[in-house]
């Protein structure tokens, strides 16, 4: 009872902390004949998966670009191509791409987004951004649900050391005497 009671009071603030988590902006350029926005989760890139929203729209009306094709490149901090990743439609929105990058890798790193469509060719637009190392650090709610953990675990080992010696003293009482 009392764990449920806890894990209940950590529950909302878990669920806070991922309503709070928006993505952010990190380019809103316009070339030729597209303007493309593209957002990041987390905020703070650290190395592993990187999401990227991509909104491209036509340069001249703003009228949003369907059916094409984007391309995300990582490029290193030697502006070597190092993954390549297809940005899809979402289901929820046709004028949204949605695509995820792993970056093993903390520094400088590029982003080339490339938007093609039939009507208005192609076009490479390049995001800047910097990897900070994988975060691994310890945070408070983590320590409490160790130490839940560890309580339970001694809680249920605890038991059923007490539910044995019983058995075996009842096992005990019932048998006969020789």
């Amino acid at each position: 009872m009392v764990v449920l009671a806890f894990a209940a009071l950590l529950t909302p603030g878990i669920a806070e902390g991922q309503v709070r988590d928006e993505p952010v902006e990190i380019l809103d350029e316009t070339l030729e004949d597209y303007r493309v926005v593209v957002r990041i989760l987390p905020r703070v890139p650290a190395v592993g998966q990187i999401n990227f929203n991509v909104v491209p729209t036509t340069a001249g009306d703003g009228s949003p670009v369907r059916n094409a094709t984007i391309t995300l490149t990582a490029h290193d901090a030697e502006d070597i191509p190092t993954y390549q990743v297809r940005a899809l439609n979402t289901p929820f929105s046709q004028e949204e791409y949605v695509g995820n990058l792993v970056l093993r890798a903390e520094g400088p790193w590029s982003i080339h987004i490339e938007v093609e469509t039939e009507e208005l060719g192609t076009e490479v637009f390049v995001a800047k951004l910097t990897v900070a190392p994988a975060a691994v650090g310890a945070t408070p709610e983590a320590g409490w649900l160790m130490v839940l953990v560890m309580v339970a675990f001694l809680a249920g080992g605890g038991f059923l050391w007490l539910s044995s010696r019983r058995a075996l003293a009842r096992r005990a009482e019932s048998e006969p005497q020789a």
